[in-house]
């Protein structure tokens, strides 16, 4: 499975410094590679209805996920507040970048 994580807008954000975060878990061990399999699930990625694009409201971050899997291919965008089971997961995925950018 392959995740790419956009993130825009929020305190601080600066649109050079933007990258997206790709994620392919066959470079995962496999114990983390599963509980991102089990996030997935959870967030119920490839159940959801299309939604309607985000109203950009102050500061809210925005979060452009695009998940790539055996099941397809599905983008999702979405902004601040999420539901919980989306937040685990964005979340997880913000902690891996910032653990890549480390040196």
């Amino acid at each position: 499975m392959r995740l790419e994580l956009r993130t825009e807008g929020g305190f601080g954000f600066f649109p050079g410094l933007a990258a997206p975060f790709v994620l392919d878990t066959d470079r995962l061990p496999e114990e983390e590679a599963q509980r991102l399999a089990e996030l997935v699930r959870q967030a119920r990625v490839f159940e959801r209805e299309t939604p309607p694009p985000p109203e950009r409201r102050g500061d809210a971050r925005l979060y452009r996920l695009t998940v790539e899997s055996p099941a397809g291919r599905r983008t999702l965008v979405l902004s601040d507040p999420l539901e919980p089971e989306l937040r685990a997961l964005v979340d997880f995925l913000r902690a891996r970048q910032r653990r890549a950018r480390r040196p």
